[in-house]
């Protein structure tokens, strides 16, 4: 299994604290299950950005600073490292990490776990830096209930 941790938001009750914390709980409980963790930080899209703004949020300080980034990720793939996991990063700017970028839709690993031989074509429909794999996505938006102002299929 791959799991997420993202989107990584920085507010002041979710700041580096809080981020670290949480996704030590998390890797303990998930590492026995998984091979690999894939990080993102908030993009504010135009549409979450205005929610969050109605709600007296500034979406544009949320991603965070590069440097913050860092020491989250630094401090992120030392967990994931004692946990056992793979930790690569999604649709992200290189940072000085040790993190390598990752893709969450990976041909690889695909044709590794189900013996296929897909061959590697970028989705175009996903951010600039996004290395995944082309995909259909099967969800739909609007079907979560939870009300997330930071969602993006909401």
């Amino acid at each position: 299994m791959v799991w997420r941790y993202d989107p990584v938001i920085f507010t002041p009750a979710t700041d580096l604290h809080f981020h670290a914390g949480n996704f030590s709980r998390l890797a303990e409980r998930l590492a026995p299950f998984a091979s690999r963790v894939i990080v993102s930080f908030f993009d504010p899209y135009p549409k979450v950005a205005k929610r969050l703004e109605r709600a007296g949020e500034d979406p544009r300080t949320m991603p965070g600073t590069p440097t913050l980034q860092v020491e989250l990720l630094a401090r992120l793939a030392g967990i994931a490292s004692q946990a056992g996991l793979e930790i690569q990063s999604c649709a992200e700017a290189a940072l000085a990490t040790g993190v390598a970028p990752g893709k969450c839709i990976d041909e690889g690993l695909l044709n590794e776990v189900f013996g296929l031989s897909v061959a590697y074509r970028k989705d175009p429909s996903q951010r600039k830096l996004c290395l995944c794999q082309q995909s259909v996505d099967i969800g739909s938006y609007g079907t979560c209930r939870h009300g997330c102002l930071y969602c993006y299929a909401r």
